[in-house]
């Protein structure tokens, strides 16, 4: 892992998904007669999302970068190497 990969990697570790935004959008998703008295299983949808979200977002920059790479750019990642990973997933 270069020094770089390392710092990204800390920093991923550290960061969250606000969990009350999170929890908002699943229960816009998802239909209330399904959630309704069961705290504790949206509890574990809510946290199952943050995960998935935040691999997501971690998979998304690092393709961002090796994009930058192979374009010889350094610096913070444009906008558009964003798109393209988004479309590489």
């Amino acid at each position: 892992m270069t020094p770089d990969q390392y710092t990204r990697y800390v920093k991923m570790r550290e960061s969250h998904l606000n969990r009350s935004a999170v929890r908002e959008h699943v229960s816009e998703m998802m239909p209330k007669k399904m959630l309704a008295g069961k705290a504790k299983a949206e509890n574990k949808l809510v946290r199952a999302v943050q995960i998935t979200a935040k691999l997501f977002v971690a998979d998304l920059v690092e393709r961002a970068r090796l994009l930058m790479e192979r374009d010889r750019l350094t610096g913070a990642i444009d906008p558009d190497h964003i798109r393209e990973a988004y479309r590489e997933l």
